[in-house]
This record gives structure tokens, C-alpha cells and sequence, in this order.
């Protein structure tokens, strides 16, 4: 068994009888009861959610983006001394946000994901890495 945040994830609580059943079903009340259970949820379960619920379909995705590539959380009104609170220069993290980005545009569509990583590239502006991960949503 390991943590979020580990390489695996923990999903020995998922019960995909159940989960075909509220997808079968399109109980979005159900799915959105069901997926703090579920570290990952997969995209039937978050198509389910937002039929109903688009916001928290539209907050577990950005929740699973890496730290920092939408801002500081609403909740840190400072910057803690000695924290950066900017997104990680890296290949691998871009590609992460790349992966949460086609999420995002397989429950919202395409229109809604290419407004998100405008906001996202804005942030970041002199990141040319990033921009070429985010290429297909621009």
C-alpha cells in the first residue's frame, strides 16, 4: 500500500461493480460521493460528476495538477518564507499538466481546455518547454 504522491496509487477501496453501475446510470450524485475513495478517478466517473456537479468534476482535475501551475491556493493569503510557490521547471511536470489537460478535455471539450492552458502558458511566459507540451490545447 502506498501514500498519494507515491508512484502507485491506492485503490484497493474501488468496487468497479459499483462504479459501472453509476456510470450505467448517470448517477452524478453517486460519483460524487464515491470518488474521495478513489485516489484517481477515471474518466467515466468524472463524466458522470459533471453532468450534474461540473465544478467538482472541473476541481479534481485541477487538484491532480502539479503545484504551482495554477497559482498559490486561495487559502495562502502570504508566501511562506522560503517556499517557492512557482510551478517546477521541469520536462516531466509539463507533461504531467499536459496529461491533467487531455483529462480535462475529454469531460469539458476542447474549448474549455484551450481557455485553461492559455491561463496556465500566461503564467508562465518564458517557459518554452511548457508551451510545446501544451501545444495540442492552444
Amino acid at each position: 500500500m502506498t501514500t498519494k504522491g507515491g508512484t502507485q496509487r491506492h485503490n484497493s477501496w474501488r468496487n468497479p461493480a459499483y462504479e459501472k453501475l453509476i456510470v450505467d446510470e448517470r448517477l452524478s450524485d453517486a460519483a460524487l460521493t464515491y470518488c474521495p475513495i478513489v485516489d484517481y478517478p477515471p474518466l467515466p466517473l468524472l463524466r458522470t460528476i459533471a453532468i450534474e456537479h461540473p465544478e467538482s468534476a472541473k476541481s479534481i482535475i485541477l487538484e491532480a495538477m502539479p503545484y504551482g501551475t495554477m497559482g498559490a491556493p486561495v487559502f495562502r493569503f502570504t508566501v511562506e518564507r522560503g517556499v517557492d510557490n512557482t510551478l517546477t521547471a521541469r520536462r516531466t511536470t509539463y507533461q504531467q499538466i499536459a496529461k491533467q489537460l487531455r483529462r480535462f478535455a475529454a469531460v469539458f471539450g476542447d474549448e474549455e481546455t484551450r481557455v485553461l492552458a492559455h491561463e496556465i502558458v500566461e503564467r508562465y511566459p518564458n517557459r518554452t518547454a511548457l508551451r510545446e507540451e501544451l501545444a495540442f490545447a492552444l
